[in-house]
């Protein structure tokens, strides 16, 4: 079968129905998947699609513990990783082999509307520490200022106030 892409919409659609459909094929050496790979070149729009469409293909670690949304927080494509939260706040539970969510990468990156959500859609990561005993608020103290992180754990608080009414 012979694919013609007459337009970036078609190849974009094309390349999310092969990674949702055959989600471990292809592995490189480092234990990458096609949507590993996908995240790495920033195609942001694809990966949104992976996200909302197909949830296993964002449990799938490489070798190093990553998901596709580990790189992505790393990109900074802070739309995919906000898409994934509301498809499954399960996610965010998932380490890397340093103990890192994709909320401590998209801490470090400064992505701030990413860790805000998170704490929006599940309070309990707020604790959630890697290998380190750091928190996404003390990998987010490195980049923004202690105000913002501050802030951050107000409205976690208040999530969780409102989750126990």
């Amino acid at each position: 079968m012979v694919f013609e892409y007459t337009n970036e919409d078609n190849f974009e659609n094309f390349l999310c129905f092969y990674v949702t459909k055959y989600p471990f094929a292809g592995r490189n050496e480092k234990g990458q998947t096609l949507a590993h790979k996908i995240a790495e070149c920033g195609y942001e729009k694809v990966c949104k699609l992976i996200a909302s469409c197909n949830k296993d293909v964002s449990k799938i670690q490489d070798n190093f513990g990553e998901t596709f949304l580990h790189i992505c927080a790393e990109k900074k494509l802070d739309s995919v990783c906000i898409t994934a939260l509301e498809a499954n706040p399960n996610l965010a539970e998932i380490q890397n082999n340093a103990g890192d969510t994709f909320i401590h990468k998209s801490a470090l990156a400064g992505n701030e509307n990413v860790c805000v959500k998170a704490v929006q859609v599940r309070p309990s990561l707020i604790m959630k520490k890697n290998m380190l005993a750091r928190t996404f608020l003390h990998c987010m103290r490195d980049k923004l200022s202690m105000i913002k992180c501050v802030d951050i754990y107000n409205q976690a608080q208040k999530a969780n106030k409102g989750k126990e009414e």
